[in-house]
């Protein structure tokens, strides 16, 4: 066997023994490696870097804790939980789409979490009329997932980036609707628009980048 290919089967050898996949805190079922989950900046948002943020902090305990996340289920629904007021209901029907690809669980989980860091360190997120402006990208399973934001007034709105990362969580319900009968690491997220819980009219949506 020649030696470049020898060194091409050991290099493989080697990112495979060192791929190691964790379950995520807010949903256990669900395995991710850190080191295959890349962050995208985007425009007018904090990046990881600049945050001091990295990947494999979404899954630690302590780190979660210091910056205000759930660190398990119980405690991820409760924090997630939409709010129960009507008069966001009333102004928009959050809308779940079967047809349309979203991105994966993995990014919304990612994404969801790193804008409600951002909120619980008083972050707002903003959006324009007839604009869209995105809050995150990230990259998980070789697919990007997409969160961005548009106003229903004809001026631009703004809400916690904890009231955006709720509205997250709802694309995250509609994925587990859709994916009752596959394994999660193989069922793509829907598309959803769902309103940013404390503002109905910044409407909050995803897709696959």
């Amino acid at each position: 066997m020649a030696l470049r290919n020898i060194l091409a089967i050991s290099m493989l050898m080697c990112r495979l023994a060192s791929a190691v996949k964790m379950p995520y805190p807010a949903a256990p079922s669900l395995e991710l490696d850190p080191d295959e989950m890349e962050f995208i900046p985007v425009e007018g948002m904090p990046t990881f870097e600049e945050l001091g943020f990295t990947t494999h902090d979404l899954f630690d305990p302590v780190w979660r804790t210091k910056h205000g996340l759930p660190v398990n289920e119980t405690e991820d629904a409760a924090f997630f939980k939409p709010s129960s007021d009507s008069s966001l209901e009333k102004r928009w029907d959050d809308v779940c789409e079967k047809g349309r690809p979203g991105g994966t669980m993995g990014g919304l989980y990612a994404c969801r979490d790193y804008l409600a860091a951002l909120g619980q360190q008083g972050q707002s997120c903003s959006a324009p009329y007839q604009q869209y402006t995105e809050y995150c990208n990230f990259n998980v399973w070789g697919r990007v997932t997409k969160v961005y934001g548009t106003s229903l007034k004809r001026y631009s709105t703004a809400s916690s980036c904890t009231d955006v990362s709720r509205a997250v969580q709802f694309a995250l319900t509609c994925v587990n609707s859709l994916c009752l009968n596959n394994p999660a690491d193989n069922c793509g997220a829907g598309r959803s628009q769902a309103a940013a819980y404390g503002n109905g009219d910044l409407i909050v949506i995803n897709e696959s980048g």
